[in-house]
């Protein structure tokens, strides 16, 4: 750590600046409330507050943190196999203990960005010696477009810290190797097995673009790597032998969990790469994602790239900022191997995430054949995201940048004139005077301005649209005070709007609650036909349908008999035993009607929502009551058996009879 000492002011301050950036991106949650403000109280915040809420619980309860019954009961849920960054969790518990699930995603979220940019700007100094383009380096990488738009969604992609480690890493295990190997391999095991634990996607595509990058490296060095490669090898093997074995001792129940524990995934669902692929204009075009843009622009890339969700629209690069990597990587290519290799990581991640086939604007090119189509053949390589890709490509712009910017000041502030022009100076050319000149102080300001001018006007384009759109998380009373206490610890609970992808509101209810209960559904990736992993496995249960209907249909919702004898059948089957409706959704008040007819009783109203606490007893008592035969219905009688009840408004199931 040579490169950090007697620089702590510069550390120190460029780290609290990054800080500074990363609150401003949160500010109307940092002052409108951490514990109750979030981007919404639903979708990916949610699950991820749920997940950070899930390993203390688990740690303090005896729970397994990767494996949970709390959601979709009877199933469980495999968290290795989906977003549940347990380390995460474990570092937030007394952010998440002190002050709930919201302030702790608010927190997570806002270091996420600071921890990012920090660790790029620290690694970049091993290669540069002007701080400030260290600091435009992290500015990049950690506040680029795809920071930027995975942080107010994906918390395990947004906590990118790892990638530029790797870098660090990659340079002292196969370049520099000086000290001891096996500390150096055993780092690199801890920092690896910490990225396992955050995200394994990122994990692996790292090791994909670490594994590219010591290629170029080998093939620029190729001719001094000749007669030394014996030695080189024996030192990196046993630096891999020490990150190998750091590595599988605690990695290997985690990935056996993944790979092979219960309810194990064979790929995820969400893996379309025509559907999540890269459009070839996204690297110029500015989306709804960056504060400059324009209508035109947003109309085009918005809902024809990446499938339509901006959250994944994270190619964005900027024609400025292209044209000055490139100049960067012309500029440093001749004196640095780094930069050579930064550039040619930068064109394979852009290829990569472009996915198997080449989409420009709305238009498929037919025949183009892209090296994703054969990465998502590999092992494990079905789980990688084509445009998440765009992140190694920012990391990449942020070295150049930082490079071309280090290698400029110095030419332009400190440049060594010849004998001749010593003379012309009559300045004595006594011993060591040809090494060092006094420059001027405005030619040393100029050095120091013109680079820092000329990179902050490259990365005004790519400035996010900031700061993040932030709600209340509506999170009902009920679930935070004492109420939610008559629940008995661990029983099943069944709740309106079904978790489910798109509406997850109930999992943040579930963590505000200090997982008192155990529910049906949730936001989860979960084994479907032939165990790949789906959102939406086969087999929907009638609570969720018709939860689903009440959602998102305005009612009055036609219950039919065949939805309460079906909602009785399997709130009985699967032991729930208090049932809650919130009111949220078009249809509520259908949701509370459906659910008093299949129990025969009218909820209790706490904190907000509708509770019914003794299903089991009141299932149990509809059980024992004798049924009534009804008489035919005659032509004036209603709607008879089976057929939907014709109400002005009413959803429209087939097969749906009105109850009475």
């Amino acid at each position: 750590m040579s490169w950090f000492r007697g620089r702590r002011a510069p550390v120190v301050a460029a780290g609290g600046l990054y800080l500074l950036l990363a609150m401003g991106g949160f500010w109307h949650a940092w002052t409108g409330g951490i514990s109750t403000t979030m981007p919404c109280g639903c979708f990916d915040p949610a699950q991820s507050s749920w997940f950070l809420s899930w390993v203390p619980f688990a740690i303090t309860h005896g729970h397994n943190p990767f494996l949970t019954s709390f959601l979709d009961v009877p199933n469980g849920a495999n968290l290795m196999d989906n977003a549940s960054m347990p380390l995460i969790g474990l570092l937030a518990w007394p952010v998440t203990a002190l002050a709930g699930p919201v302030a702790s995603w608010n927190v997570v979220a806002t270091l996420a960005f600071a921890a990012s940019a920090f660790a790029a700007f620290c690694v970049l100094r091993r290669w540069v010696r002007w701080w400030p383009a260290a600091f435009a380096g992290g500015l990049a990488y950690g506040f680029g477009p795809y920071m930027a738009t995975q942080g107010a969604n994906h918390l395990n992609l947004s906590f990118a810290v790892f990638p530029p480690l790797a870098l660090w890493l990659g340079d002292a295990l196969f370049v520099h190797q000086r000290k001891n190997p096996w500390l150096w391999g055993a780092g690199a095991g801890l920092v690896a097995l910490a990225q396992l634990l955050i995200s394994t996607e990122i994990l692996l595509t790292t090791a994909m673009m670490a594994a590219v990058g010591l290629v170029l490296v080998a093939a620029a060095r190729w001719r001094t790597l000749a007669g030394d490669i014996a030695r080189r090898w024996r030192w990196a093997s046993r630096a891999l032998a020490g990150a190998v074995a750091v590595f599988g001792a605690g990695g290997a129940y985690p990935l056996w969990i993944a790979l092979a524990g219960p309810q194990q995934l064979a790929g995820h669902e969400t893996n379309n790469p025509g559907f999540l692929s890269a459009n070839l204009l996204g690297f110029v075009l500015p989306s709804s994602n960056q504060l400059l843009t324009v209508h035109a622009t947003r109309t085009l890339v918005d809902p024809h790239f990446v499938g339509g969700f901006v959250n994944e629209n994270t190619t964005y690069v900027g024609i400025p900022l292209l044209l000055a990597a490139a100049a960067a990587a012309i500029f440093v290519w001749r004196h640095s191997i780094l930069g050579r290799a930064a550039a040619g990581v930068a064109v394979v991640a852009a290829v990569l995430s472009l996915g198997p086939d080449l989409l420009v604007g709305r238009q498929r090119v037919t025949g183009a054949i892209l090296p994703y189509a054969l990465i998502e053949r590999l092992p494990l390589g079905s789980n990688i995201i084509p445009a998440r890709f765009s992140l190694y490509v920012d990391l990449c712009i942020a070295v150049l940048l930082a490079l071309a910017m280090d290698k400029a000041r110095t030419r332009l502030g400190a440049r060594r004139p010849t004998r001749a022009t010593l003379a012309k100076r009559a300045i004595p050319a006594a011993p060591g005077t040809f090494d060092r000149v006094p420059v001027r102080r405005s030619r040393a300001m100029l050095a120091s301005i013109i680079p820092v001018a000329l990179c902050a006007a490259v990365l005004v384009p790519d400035i996010p649209n900031w700061p993040v759109v932030m709600q209340d998380a509506a999170i009902p009373a009920y679930f935070t005070g004492p109420d939610v206490q008559q629940v008995p610890p661990a029983a099943i609970v069944d709740i309106y709007p079904y978790p489910h992808v798109t509406h997850a509101q109930a999992m943040l209810w579930q963590a505000a609650a200090g997982m008192r209960f155990k529910m049906l559904g949730g936001f989860i990736l979960e084994p479907g036909s032939h165990g790949v992993a789906s959102e939406y496995p086969p087999g929907r249960d009638v609570t969720e349908t018709w939860f689903g209907v009440a959602y998102w249909i305005r009612g009055p919702l036609a219950i039919g008999t065949g939805a309460v004898s079906g909602m009785r059948a399997e709130l009985r089957s699967k032991g729930v035993s208090t049932v809650i409706v919130a009111p949220v959704g078009k249809d509520p008040g259908g949701a509370r009607a459906l659910v008093r007819a299949a129990l025969g009783q009218p909820p209790l109203h706490q904190g907000g929502v509708a509770v019914w606490y003794h299903v089991r007893q009141d299932l149990a008592r509809l059980a024992r009551a004798r049924p009534t035969r009804r008489p035919p219905a005659g032509p004036s009688a209603g709607p008879s058996a089976g057929t939907t009840a014709q109400r002005p408004g009413a959803a429209q199931v087939p097969g749906a009879a009105q109850v009475p």
